[in-house]
């Protein structure tokens, strides 16, 4: 194996870990709303409503993931609705929550490298 892929699957891999991390953090949440256990570092209220899509949030995080991880070719349709969904609920607790912009911002840079990919007239086409 070349460096080459060597460093995209590394990078790949990072990728993955990443939103499976956000995935994860976005259950943080989840278990503000229901009182499921310690969630100090968020300080805004979360509705029970709020919790369940926080939960939702984090399973289709977790499904991207997976997806990317066992190759799926279509893995950013899920994406794109895991951060989109993610973004709204980061931003309705803005003040606990702004970092994972960051992690979204990622997530939708790849998006677009991804779809670009997938046009009939891209490099790789």
């Amino acid at each position: 194996m070349n460096s080459a892929n060597a460093d995209e699957r590394l990078v790949r891999v990072a990728f993955i870990i990443l939103i499976g991390v956000h995935g994860l953090i976005h259950l943080l949440g989840t278990a503000k709303a229901f009182g499921w256990g310690d969630a100090s570092p968020l300080r805004v209220p979360i509705t029970p409503a709020a919790g369940l899509l926080w939960l939702v949030a984090a399973v289709l995080l977790g499904a991207t993931a997976t997806m990317l991880a066992i190759g799926a070719t279509r893995w950013w349709w899920l994406g794109l609705a895991a951060v989109v969904l993610s973004q709204m609920l980061i931003i309705q607790s803005w003040s606990d929550a702004k970092f994972g912009t960051l992690a979204n911002l990622i997530i939708v840079i790849a998006l677009v490298i991804a779809t670009s990919d997938m046009r009939p007239g891209s490099f790789r086409a």
